[in-house]
């Protein structure tokens, strides 16, 4: 193939974590708890893409394009942020859910592929 036709494998994370499963929502609790009292231990990482980045020796080779993130809010993440602890209740996430807004997200991450990583291939990381 030539060279100027060899596509990239873009690399992005995209961690969407809005299940009311209580016990996914008593995880985040107890994470915000703990990092409300500084126990948290380092590495911190917020979500897979930022500890695969670190610690995989396949996504340091060349070919790999890191991109950054897909935007999504604090508390639909695997680790909110301290002051979205008021929304860590499945009546919350329920909304969130019910109104229609994850098909809004997958709508909004089809325009991010198309936008940033197409004609590449994509790899997410969640």
């Amino acid at each position: 193939m030539p060279e100027n036709l060899v596509k990239l494998i873009k690399v992005f994370g995209a961690a969407l974590d809005a299940t009311d499963f209580p016990l996914s929502l008593q995880n985040k609790r107890n994470y915000l708890n703990q990092l409300a009292q500084n126990l948290v231990i380092d590495p911190n990482f917020l979500d897979p893409y930022e500890g695969l980045l670190l610690f995989s020796r396949v996504l340091s080779k060349d070919k790999y394009l890191k991109i950054g993130k897909f935007p999504i809010e604090s508390w639909l993440t695997p680790k909110p942020n301290l002051e979205d602890l008021p929304l860590m209740n499945q009546l919350e996430f329920q909304k969130f859910t019910s109104k229609g807004a994850i098909r809004i997200y997958s709508e909004r991450l089809d325009s991010y592929v198309n936008n940033n990583i197409l004609p590449d291939f994509p790899l997410m990381i969640g």
